[in-house]
């Protein structure tokens, strides 16, 4: 009996838009959405955004959408936020006209030579010690500037294909956000973690939890494209974290996009903040130990020299401190 060859499986097709090297990025990462309500899900307790395939479909994504927003007109917004300009991104099409979320106009380019260089920094570093050294070649505005770049050229090009699609932006933006802290860390990140409650054990969904090492510090990385008044699930994980696993053995430090808001009938950005409400959370529910933004409001940044004082700093600076943050 002729013994049949097996046969050759095809080769994924390369993808061709920032949407399909997204999909494929999450296939990687084993990852399977659900629906757009719904929660991602995966069946691996660990995410591994440390393999090889991770940055070039995370790349892909970025590059794609900056060729996407690239065709698409530039609309000046009337800007209500002090010290800050913004623009949005219009597509036209012969049914429907696509407007962008606001883009902080003096934090974003197109450029993707930093892009590249961040992504060679983080990708060919051969040690912890040897990207230290590599970042710390780097201008903290530039990398502030290409971070926010990165995000907010993929956000927009999904708003510009699609109306009201917040799911998919919102979920990439925790991907990059969990690429870039594993990558400074070099550890993967789990999305639960395991707390005993009276007796009871009980795994606690968080969105990212690093644990670098024995005898350093975890961070409990909550990922956010804005607040709102849900950042006081923040402060209350932190607390159900602190009070079960110990005070101080998991920071608490969420990363979030903005927190701006666009009239589109009247074209213009108002940034919601409610820094009375943190210091209240801070004082009275739990402490977080860095609070970080990439188009930063200044409400917020005030609260550095308040009591009780809140870390609010540029996500920039994370890859900077990361190592005297976890104690390395």
């Amino acid at each position: 009996m002729p013994i049949s060859k097996p046969r050759a499986r095809k080769a994924a097709p390369l993808p061709t838009n920032a949407m399909e090297a997204y999909k494929a990025l999450q296939k990687s990462l084993q990852i399977r959405a659900v629906s757009e309500d719904d929660d991602d899900t995966t069946t691996a307790e660990e995410i591994d955004f440390l393999h090889s395939n991770q940055a070039p479909l995370l790349a892909a994504a970025i590059k794609f959408a900056m060729t996407e927003i690239s065709l698409a007109e530039r609309l000046e917004c009337v800007s209500k936020v002090a010290g800050k300009r913004y623009f949005a991104f219009e597509r036209r099409t012969a049914s429907e006209t696509f407007l962008s979320r606001p883009v902080n106009q003096d934090l974003f380019s197109d450029d993707l030579a930093p892009v590249l260089a961040l992504f060679d920094s983080l990708e060919n570093s051969q040690t912890h010690e040897e990207l230290s050294v590599s970042l710390r070649t780097w201008d903290s505005n530039l990398l502030q500037k290409t971070l926010y770049s990165m995000a907010m050229a993929f956000c927009c090009a999904i708003d510009i294909q699609k109306t009201g699609d917040k799911k998919t932006p919102g979920t990439f933006f925790e991907y990059f956000v969990a690429y870039l802290i594993s990558r400074r860390l070099r550890v993967n990140p789990v999305r639960r973690v395991e707390i005993s409650s009276r007796g009871v054990n009980i795994s606690l969904p968080t969105d990212f939890i690093f644990e670098p090492g024995l005898g350093l510090r975890n961070l409990h990385v909550p990922v956010k494209t804005s607040t709102r008044e849900r950042v006081i699930q923040v402060w209350a994980h932190q607390r159900v974290i602190d009070g079960t696993l110990g005070q101080g053995r998991y920071l608490g430090t969420p990363v979030i996009l903005t927190e701006t808001k666009l009239d589109k009938k009247k074209m213009e950005v108002v940034e919601i903040c409610l820094p009375e409400q943190w210091q209240i959370y801070q004082g009275h529910i739990s402490q977080l130990s860095r609070i970080y933004y990439l188009d930063l409001p200044q409400p917020y940044m005030d609260l550095n020299t308040k009591l009780p004082p809140i870390a609010v700093k540029p996500f920039a600076e994370f890859f900077f401190e990361s190592d005297a943050l976890v104690g390395v």
